[in-house]
């Protein structure tokens, strides 16, 4: 047969593809496909007992198949039917089970069988669903037409395919931003199937894992279940709800899991694995202010490439199977995650821009824009239930505003803090006004991350006068003299005022260490209190002053 395959391309004719039904025995079933690709052929392999002439699998197989496409379609969702309802043992395509339901997913009733399924299939069948076991062969059964030569190196699984032409994108050179391929109806169906799970923080993981963007048509469909879910709550209509967590226990997200699928629908989560092409995008940015100077469009782009993100990764209990609360109150119990920005290694980009001229000349005009930035990023750890007005982690990931050993700059977001402050300081030569409107500005802001770069501003006594920086030591009931967050600005800008006030400030600034932090501070834990450390601090201040004074005036 090969020889007569042969003898007709000799021809010019177009070899077809050509099958057959091979036997092969023990572990040798690799080495028995390869002898048969070897000669144009692709192989349906079946195993023989070693010492034995028993074809009965190949038997079995001529009978699944016959079952099967006797009932048309319905044989297909006869297969979901067997086997969807359960986890898959393993994700490969030689397990029995998956690789019949991969088959049978290929078909868009059997595809809409599983999604409406009930009980639900489990995440589980996410993996074998999402591993790439499909061929440039396999092109045909999604209504791709392949071309003639074959791709060898071509590997795609159901969720991340090929396109048909009536459904793939357009080529050209520039378009309105809507070049999305459309979902066909196995794709759309499995997506409705996605949406049964809102609850599980596992699909969370899985989407954040393969991209960084949804498509637009599962968007719509998470935002229509969710207005679907909210609608039966606010009707009572009880029996429903049940019933949807009868056959599908996930299926209705609790506030923390709302939270997360809100900022994956805003674009606010990054994908883990970005490569540097995010690293390049900010670097060629900064390339071209330095040659070109600030402009407006140079402005955006810097502030896209500079943007807050949230990266996702998997919690403990999600890897060792540690105990998790049954019903989550915080973001952390569902999945660990990190602030970052959109631009990777954004530390190193400062370091090497600020040894030239133009970062001195251009961040006047920048500090706005850094200011706005940082107050997105700490809306983002709000949103997700790190930060209030009263906390924030940016004293524990930079400790110091000013420059400091101890700022490791291991987290890129607090670059965001770096070019906060490195602007101001710019701005503060060329146009004093103007940076202290900023610092008031940042008093005014609700973290405490805007308290400490107030604070490093009003060391700058020409800037800040020394009352408006007792001022704010002291207000709010002295809250940022005492809070953690605080320390090392507030200590720095006693330093700074120490030798400078007057008495009358000296005496105030004592009466409110004798009271002590806000109550509220501490509530009844008083004995948590360093008053070891307080009273040192009311010596040093004394010895400050008296130093100053020439000696006189200490009681």
């Amino acid at each position: 047969m090969m020889d007569a395959f042969a003898a007709d391309e000799l021809l010019g004719e177009t070899r077809p593809e050509a099958f057959a039904f091979a036997c092969y025995y023990n572990e040798e079933r690799e080495k028995a496909k390869i002898e048969w690709e070897t000669k144009g052929v692709i192989p349906l392999l079946y195993e023989v007992p070693a010492g034995t002439h028993d074809h009965s699998a190949l038997h079995r197989t001529l009978k699944e198949w016959a079952d099967t496409y006797h009932d048309g379609v319905q044989g297909k969702e006869m297969i979901i039917s067997q086997h969807a309802s359960t986890p898959p043992l393993t994700s490969s395509r030689t397990d029995y089970a998956v690789c019949r339901i991969l088959w049978a997913l290929t078909d868009d009733l059997a595809a809409k069988h599983f999604a409406d399924l009930n009980p639900v299939p489990p995440l589980e069948w996410l993996e074998p669903l999402s591993e790439k076991q499909f061929e440039h062969r396999d092109l045909s059964h999604f209504g791709v037409a392949a071309n003639s030569t074959e791709d060898k190196d071509l590997r795609f699984s159901i969720f991340h395919r090929p396109a048909p032409y009536t459904r793939s994108p357009w080529m050209c050179i520039v378009d309105n931003g809507t070049q999305n391929s459309h979902l066909d109806p196995v794709m759309f169906h499995l997506s409705r199937w996605l949406t049964r799970h809102l609850d599980d923080p596992k699909l969370i993981l899985w989407l954040a894992r393969y991209g960084d963007s949804l498509h637009n048509k599962f968007i719509r469909q998470i935002s229509d279940r969710l207005d679907y879910l909210d609608r039966l709550a606010a009707d009572r209509k009880k029996e429903e709800i049940n019933r949807i967590i009868a056959d599908a226990p996930n299926a209705i997200p609790g506030p923390p899991m709302r939270t997360l699928w809100r900022l994956f629908m805003t674009g606010r989560i990054k994908l883990k694995q970005s490569g540097h092409s995010d690293f390049y995008d900010l670097n060629h940015c900064i390339k071209l202010i330095i040659r070109e100077g600030m402009t407006p469009s140079l402005r955006i782009k810097l502030r896209e490439n500079l943007a807050p993100r949230v990266a996702l990764r998997a919690p403990f209990h999600l890897v060792d199977n540690t105990h998790v609360p049954s019903k989550p109150t915080r973001i952390r119990d569902l999945v660990n995650w990190d602030l970052v920005l959109h631009s990777n290694d954004v530390h190193s980009l400062i370091d090497d821009w600020s040894k030239n001229q133009n970062y001195q000349e251009v961040l006047p005009d920048f500090l706005q824009d850094f200011t706005l930035l940082l107050r997105d990023a700490l809306d983002l750890a709000r949103e997700l239930g790190d930060a209030n007005d009263r906390y924030d982690l940016s004293y524990i990931e930079q400790p110091s505003i000013s420059q400091h050993s101890q700022n490791s700059n291991f987290h890129d977001w607090t670059a965001l803090i770096k070019f906060t402050r490195d602007a101001w300081l710019a701005t503060a030569q060329s146009d004093s006004t103007k940076a202290r409107h900023a610092a008031e500005g940042w008093w005014q802001q609700s973290y405490p991350v805007f308290k400490r770069l107030a604070l490093f501003a009003a060391s700058h006594d020409e800037v800040i006068s020394h009352r408006q920086a007792l001022d704010w030591l002291l207000g709010d009931k002295c809250w940022w003299l005492w809070a953690v967050e605080t320390q090392r600005e507030a200590m720095r800008l006693l330093v700074v005022l120490a030798p400078k006030m007057i008495s009358s400030d000296v005496f105030e600034l004592e009466q409110a260490i004798l009271v002590g932090p806000p109550h509220e501070m501490f509530g009844e834990n008083l004995e948590d209190v360093d008053w070891k450390h307080i009273v040192n601090q009311m010596v040093w201040l004394r010895l400050e002053k008296f130093q100053v004074a020439g000696g006189s005036g200490v009681s």
